[in-house]
Order: structure tokens, then C-alpha cells, then sequence
């Protein structure tokens, strides 16, 4: 049975979440969007923010080639813990190029780069006497839209 396509964003969370050294850091806390104050850190979040498919002119296009940019959230405990955790990340996510693939989805990734990475912090919120910090993570993904 063929494969359907895998949305990026599935293939960022598929990678992050099989990876050893992410795997080892976030486990499954990679999530879209948002996540809860009360789960344990560091945390990834992801969400699109930018799209860009190419139309075939001729055959010359390749294989519906599409771009996308994903930004990513890395919330750590403290500055130090997210700094660390978006290295991680970037030695992981910056310059992968492969086939990602579950039992029932797969992604031809050509190339993911980063783009741009800034610091940031979240206030106290839900009555919490900390806030979150985080370091912001966008990525370009060029990948096949089969």
C-alpha cells in the first residue's frame, strides 16, 4: 500500500521525536502550537508560519517542489536549559536531508535549514511565580509535494 504525503510539520515532530539526542532531551514534548504550564521541560513547540508550493512550467519545476517555514519554540526550565536544548535542536534539524517516514506516511525532505534563532521570554502566567524561557527557532524546509 502506498504511502500518503506527511505534512512538515508531522515530519519536524516524526524527527524530533526519533532522533537520539532529541529523543533523549524532549521525549514526546513536541507539540503544536502550545503546551500546558504544567508539563515538565524542556518542550518543543512547533507551528507553520510561512508556504510556498512551486508549480511545474514545462517539467522543469521538479516534482512539485514546496517550501514551508516552521518556527519552533524550545522552552527550557531556565535560560541555560533552553540555550542548551535549542542547540540540540539545531545540531539535529540545520542541514538534514532525508526520507522521513511512519508505517503509514513518509516525507522526502531535500534540505532543512535554519533561518533565524532569537531568544525570548514568557511572563507569569495562571498564577505561576516563573516564567518560561525560550529560544525561537525558524527553519526552511524544502521538500517533495507528491
Amino acid at each position: 500500500m502506498a504511502k500518503t504525503l506527511m505534512q512538515p510539520e508531522a515530519g519536524i515532530y516524526t524527527v524530533l521525536t526519533t532522533d537520539v539526542d532529541t529523543a533523549a532531551l524532549f521525549s514526546t514534548r513536541v507539540y503544536p502550537s502550545h503546551a500546558a504550564y504544567k508539563d515538565s521541560y524542556p518542550l518543543v513547540l512547533y507551528e507553520r508560519v510561512d508556504s510556498e508550493y512551486l508549480e511545474k512550467i514545462n517539467g522543469l519545476a521538479g516534482n512539485n517542489l514546496a517550501n514551508v517555514t516552521i518556527q519552533l519554540d524550545i522552552i527550557g526550565a531556565d535560560y541555560g536549559s533552553a540555550k542548551a536544548a535549542a542547540k540540540t535542536v539545531r545540531e539535529t534539524l540545520n542541514a538534514y536531508s532525508d526520507e522521513v517516514e511512519t508505517d503509514t506516511t513518509r516525507l522526502t525532505v531535500n534540505r532543512i535549514r535554519l533561518i533565524d534563532e532569537r531568544d525570548g521570554f514568557e511572563p507569569p502566567s495562571d498564577g505561576r511565580a516563573y516564567g518560561r524561557y525560550r529560544v525561537i527557532q525558524e527553519y526552511e524546509i524544502w521538500f517533495l509535494n507528491e
